[in-house]
């Protein structure tokens, strides 16, 4: 189906813009107008292996119908370096939020929460963030190749970076503020300076047909840089050298995402082949797999203190770990769609999720019950952060916008 897509997009039979030595078909040259995020999708319609591609019809209609959305709301390109702020819509008058499914929630829980802001400015899907940790600046990327910062208490535009020539799936923030990390599909990862937004270097590593860089973390020393990719490994950098320390390898299909503990002494990774593996980060050394869920996982996080693990499911469902037994402590299930993503409070007590069918589910973590539900996005929530001093949540989503909803 993909080297059908080329053939009508460019006129040329795929087989003649292959590059055997890399294993790629240079098609895009001739079809610039194609929309990113559904070139991709093309490669991974001709990925030469099978469990590179979409499983089935219906998880193909359901990527172009998320193209198809993302198209919709696209703006006009943005200036490189610096650009015109964007349009803020204050929501203060109209939260969009369902109240509590019951009465009392437990001590600790977001009772109340208010949708603030609505920002536009990313001319297509959101696909990561990152808050800073003063609180002060939003890191938000999208599936296009661009990057943006704002003011996470104004929710005004900073400025556009770019630099990717592909989709940017995941950006972090150094535990100094001063790093900020970007992984993109252009198997690249690039090192920005947060306040001067100066490239500092490319890494460069990930590699094959399919070796698009899907996740990155930062231990909490600021030393260890983590990357999770298509090409099913993980790789570890020294962050100040840019130095490739190791790869780690083990999982069967592409890498979605990885997270280091609050310690900063396990690496947990989250892979389309169903399992989270937990690694030693100082010697890169497996320690065990987690199995337990029966589809793709697509997001895993620490809890604060570092004893549980989180992870979400293509299976709609998310999971809670013992992270030194690694045995499942229970199942969050009641949700009929996907999960995209997931965080949990500073606190430890509550844990947000994002899924497919556009809304936010608020759980208390002591009570393993739901709290709220936050609607207003018509999109797949791709990525969730709460701020350190928990009184904000930030989410991004397949519909271009990225919402503030501050607790109250």
């Amino acid at each position: 189906m993909g080297r059908t897509f080329v053939y009508l997009l460019t006129g040329k039979e795929p087989t003649d813009l292959y590059d055997a030595n890399n294993d790629e078909f240079h098609w895009r040259d001739y079809a610039r107008d194609v929309d990113p995020a559904l070139a991709d999708l093309i490669d991974r319609l001709m990925a030469r292996v099978a469990n590179q591609r979409p499983a089935n019809t219906q998880k193909i209609l359901q990527q172009l119908v998320e193209i198809e959305q993302s198209m919709r709301s696209a703006s006009a390109p943005t200036v490189p370096v610096q650009s015109v702020p964007a349009t803020v819509v204050s929501d203060r008058a109209t939260p969009r939020v369902v109240q509590p499914r019951y009465t009392a929630p437990p001590a600790g829980a977001w009772r109340n929460t208010q949708l603030e802001y609505t920002m536009m400015g990313h001319s297509c899907s959101v696909a990561s963030i990152a808050i800073s940790p003063d609180g002060k600046i939003l890191a938000s990327s999208d599936f296009k190749d661009t990057i943006k910062l704002w003011y996470l208490s104004s929710a005004q535009e900073i400025c556009t970076i770019t630099g990717h020539s592909r989709a940017v799936n995941s950006v972090a923030i150094s535990p100094d503020g001063q790093t900020l990390v970007s992984g993109s599909d252009d198997k690249t990862i690039k090192l920005w300076h947060l306040h001067s937004r100066e490239e500092i270097r490319i890494l460069r590593g990930h590699s094959g047909w399919f070796a698009g860089v899907k996740s990155v973390a930062i231990s909490p020393d600021g030393k260890t840089l983590a990357s999770g990719s298509d090409d099913k490994t993980i790789k570890l950098w020294n962050l100040s050298t840019g130095q490739e320390i190791c790869t780690l390898m083990g999982h069967s299909k592409a890498v979605s995402s990885v997270a280091i503990s609050p310690d900063g002494k396990i690496l947990a990774s989250g892979s389309g082949d169903k399992t989270i593996k937990l690694w030693n980060l100082s010697t890169g050394q497996e320690i065990r797999t987690l199995r337990g869920h029966s589809d793709w996982i697509h997001v895993v996080a620490f809890s604060p203190d570092g004893q549980t693990i989180a992870s979400g499911s293509e299976d709609r469902t998310i999971k809670l770990w013992n992270l030194s037994t690694g045995r499942e402590i229970c199942t969050l299930m009641g949700h009929s769609d996907l999960v995209s993503s997931i965080a949990i409070s500073p606190s430890g007590q509550t844990l947000a999720a994002g899924y497919w069918d556009n809304t936010i589910e608020l759980w208390d973590l002591s009570a393993k019950q739901e709290i709220y539900t936050l609607t207003g996005h018509s999109g797949t929530v791709n990525s969730i952060a709460f701020s350190p001093d928990e009184q904000t949540l930030v989410s991004g989503n397949n519909d271009g916008t990225i919402k503030i909803w501050r607790r109250v």
